[in-house]
Formats: C-alpha cells, sequence, structure tokens
C-alpha cells in the first residue's frame, strides 16, 4: 500500500512536472510566435533597407554622374580660363603698344604745340615788323618828293632817281617797298629819268629779271616787283 503511494505521488509530479514543461512549452511557443513576428519585423526591416540601400545606390550612381559632368565642365572652364587668360595677355600686348603709341602721339602733339608756338612767335614778330612797316608806309604816304638815292637803295642797278612825283612808302632791305606811286620809267643805264617816258629795256631794271618795261605813269604797289593793276601800257 505504502509502494503504491509512493508511485501515485511519482505520478502526481511526472504530471506536475508534464504541466510545468507544457506551460513552458506554451511560453516558448509564444515566444517562438513573438519572435516569428519580430523576424517577420526583421525580415520587412531588411526589405526596406534593401529598398533604401538600391535608392542610395541609385543616388550614388547619379551623383557619381553628376560629379563627372562637373569634371568635364570643370574641364570646360578650365580650358576657357587659359583662353581668357591668353587673350588677357593678348588685350594687354595691345594695351602697351596703345600706351606707346599714345605717348608717341603725345610726344608728337608736343612738338606740333611747340612749332605752333614757334610759328605763332614769328607771326607776332611778322605781325610786329608788317605793322611797323604800315606805320612807316603810312607816314610816308602821300609825299611828293623828287630823290636822289645811292646805289642799292632801290634794287641795286639804280645809280640816281630824279624822279617825277614819285610816292614812296619805305625802304624794306635792299630792295626797297614802294608804296603808290606814279614813276615815269627810262632805262639809260638804269635811271629813273624823264618824266612821262615810255620806253624801259636791259636787265636789271626795277630790281627784277624783265627784259623789257613798256609803261606810263606806272602805279606800283607791294614788294618791289609787283604790279599795280591800274595805267598800266
Amino acid at each position: 500500500m505504502a509502494g503504491w503511494n509512493w508511485e501515485l505521488l511519482g505520478l502526481d509530479a511526472e504530471k506536475r512536472r508534464g504541466q510545468a514543461l507544457e506551460v513552458q512549452l506554451e511560453a516558448e511557443k509564444r515566444r517562438g510566435q513573438t519572435l516569428e513576428v519580430e523576424l517577420d519585423a526583421e525580415r520587412r526591416r531588411g526589405q526596406t533597407l534593401e529598398a533604401e540601400l538600391d535608392a542610395e545606390r541609385r543616388r550614388g550612381q547619379t551623383l557619381q554622374a553628376e560629379l563627372e559632368a562637373e569634371r568635364r565642365r570643370g574641364q570646360v572652364l578650365e580650358a576657357e580660363l587659359e583662353a581668357e587668360r591668353r587673350r588677357g595677355q593678348t588685350l594687354g600686348s595691345e594695351l602697351d603698344a596703345e600706351r606707346r603709341r599714345g605717348q608717341t602721339l603725345e610726344a608728337e602733339l608736343d612738338a606740333e604745340r611747340r612749332r605752333g608756338q614757334i610759328l605763332e612767335a614769328e607771326l607776332d614778330a611778322e605781325r610786329s615788323a608788317l605793322g611797323h612797316i604800315l606805320t612807316l608806309q603810312e607816314r610816308e604816304l602821300g609825299r611828293e618828293v623828287r630823290l636822289g638815292v645811292p646805289q642799292g637803295a632801290l634794287g641795286g642797278a639804280f645809280r640816281r632817281a630824279g624822279g617825277h612825283r614819285v610816292l614812296l612808302g619805305a625802304l624794306w632791305g635792299a630792295r626797297g617797298w614802294l608804296g603808290w606811286c606814279e614813276v615815269p620809267l627810262g632805262c639809260q643805264g638804269g635811271s629813273l629819268g624823264a618824266p612821262e617816258t615810255i620806253q624801259g629795256r636791259g636787265a636789271g631794271v626795277l630790281g627784277g629779271s624783265w627784259d623789257a618795261l613798256g609803261c606810263h605813269r606806272v602805279p606800283l604797289g607791294g614788294l618791289l616787283g609787283c604790279w599795280g593793276s591800274s595805267r598800266v601800257l
């Protein structure tokens, strides 16, 4: 009887142990289901990460293509920069040439300015001399004189000017300056002699190279050798 009780007690213990194992099995089953759910979640997460990885891979390929395009663009810009640098050097050379040309033109302008100043000074001197001559001419104009002048005073070859109503302006160098004159001309040895004579021949008459002077009461004006326009035969 006592053995039977021990067997019953062992059977109960095994039953309780089986129940405990069954409870553990249920717990493990639930844990397995939980792990399976977690595994499905991890699988879905892995698929998501794989999709993200593919997206990142495609994005990397896109970025690599953009990088290659930027590299080619950089090479193009570098070539353009080199072309601009060479163009700048060319323009610098042209600028230096233009600067030297400007300096040359400025020097020429200064030379022309100095030349203009010299010409202006000469013009002022000529004006002054002309004013002096005109003053003397105005002073002598209108006087009727009978002159006897030495050789050379009226052009070199004349030895005397007996003259008839000779209106003289002012002497000008060795040739002389004749104002408006009524000069009756003769030609005996280069003299201004007889009044109202229609004759004149011979080199040196009036200090020029004329061979023949046929005239009557010739009004002279200006520099010696320039004839007036009235009463010339």
